[in-house]
């Protein structure tokens, strides 16, 4: 990769574009957090390329996308090593939400630390209970913010005969961020290129791939000339 693409001023520049860009489709009330694989090779020797679990018990070696979405529009984004947990990850992104209603994500970011940091910029995080915290409202080891959000996963009345399906219809909205990582597969963003290596090449690759997917998004809804 070019040895311009190291310098402050052009991550800066990449910064401002994914700023410039995710700004003309405005703020929802509604906001998704999830991530996402970016394998490299098994016999690479990238020493920050790290073995991690993928979906259905699988294993592989890289890193992770972490975002935060309006819908399918990515607005916040970090790379991190496969093997960190999302929980890890979401009290960084998630204080960074604008404006104010809610985040969705899976059940990986319900803890009582990922629940205040989404109440810290003024939204409620709904997210499905780890089984270990299913059917549970134990106030010791539940903040209220978390309590509130599976409350409202759970659908506290229905066994008062007021059920509400508020909260399951409200979800439904999370699978939005799916078909935005579908998007940026079709981008480009899938098995990292043998060229793209160490955290700061990986960033550099993921944010020009954001870049491209964000711009087609601008000029297919006419928001950009």
């Amino acid at each position: 990769m070019s040895r311009r693409l190291r310098t402050v001023g052009m991550s800066q520049l990449f910064e401002r574009l994914l700023a410039i860009v995710s700004e003309k489709f405005g703020t929802p009330l509604v906001k998704q957090i999830d991530s996402k694989p970016l394998v490299v090779g098994a016999y690479s020797k990238d020493p920050d390329a790290r073995r991690g679990r993928l979906a259905d018990g699988q294993f592989c070696k890289g890193y992770r996308l972490h975002a935060v979405s309006h819908g399918r529009i990515f607005k916040q984004f970090l790379i991190d090593s496969l093997n960190t947990n999302d929980a890890v990850v979401g009290p960084k992104l998630l204080p960074k939400l604008e404006g104010g209603g809610y985040v969705l994500g899976d059940n990986a970011y319900d803890t009582n630390d990922c629940h205040e940091a989404s109440a810290s910029a003024g939204h409620q995080l709904v997210a499905p209970p780890r089984e270990v915290n299913k059917g549970k409202r134990d106030k010791k080891y539940n903040g209220p913010e978390r309590l509130r959000g599976l409350d409202i996963i759970d659908s506290p009345l229905e066994n008062c005969g007021e059920p509400s399906a508020f909260g399951q219809r409200l979800y439904g909205g999370r699978q939005e961020i799916e078909s935005g990582f579908a998007g940026l597969t079709y981008c480009g963003l899938g098995a990292l290129p043998p060229w793209v290596r160490t955290p700061r090449r990986v960033a550099l690759w993921a944010a020009a791939k954001l870049l491209i997917y964000l711009t087609t998004q601008a000029l297919n809804k006419r928001l950009m000339m």
